[in-house]
This record gives structure tokens, sequence and C-alpha cells, in this order.
């Protein structure tokens, strides 16, 4: 799905980052629990929220910038660079919970 036209329309790149975000990004980042949303494309710099359990998440900038980063250039060539927002509002925990499973102390028996 990489479009090589050359001057589409801030409307046609819009669209392309979206389908790119629909199809590849958001089936991946949920299943950990995230969520990746476009806020604006201005002068090749995509903005994006992260928000769920991206949200605070250290990890994020990495999929982000690794991962999210190098599929929009690659498919959206008019993006030059992404930066991301976090959901200030996000009531999800980015951080593993505490499962007393992994606090036993009965080693010999398990």
């Amino acid at each position: 799905m990489k479009f090589t036209e050359q001057h589409r329309s801030t409307e046609e790149i819009v669209k392309n980052i979206k389908e790119i975000l629909e199809l590849y990004v958001q089936p991946a980042v949920e299943q950990h629990g995230g969520e990746v949303n476009y806020v604006n494309f201005e002068q090749g710099t995509l903005t994006l929220q992260l928000s769920g359990a991206c949200s605070g998440c250290a990890g994020s900038m990495q999929t982000l910038q690794y991962g999210i980063e190098g599929m929009m250039k690659h498919h959206v060539p008019e993006v030059v660079h992404i930066e991301a927002e976090h959901d200030q509002h996000s009531t999800v925990d980015p951080f593993y919970q505490y499962d007393d499973f992994y606090n036993y102390t009965d080693y010999e028996n398990y």
C-alpha cells in the first residue's frame, strides 16, 4: 500500500496515514492494551496521541520511533518526522500489576 505519487493533497496524505494506523498500527498496539490516534499532519510532521497502556509507557517511545515512524515513512513518503502526545486523561496503568503468584517462597514444592 505504498503511495509514490508526488504532490498529493493534504487530505489524501491524511487519509493514507489513517489507513496505515487502522490496518497496521492499531492491531499491534491493541494486543498490549494501547491505542494510537491521529492528531495532526503539518509540513511533514505527523502528531499522534498515545493512550491506553501506551500513555506513559517508556516502551511506547521505542515503538513510535522504531516501529510506527519507519512504517509511516515507508508507506507515506510525505511523513518526515513523528511526534507523540500522551493522553493525560488515560486511566490505564501502563505497568504490569503485582501478582501474588510471583511472590511465593515455597520453591521446593512448585
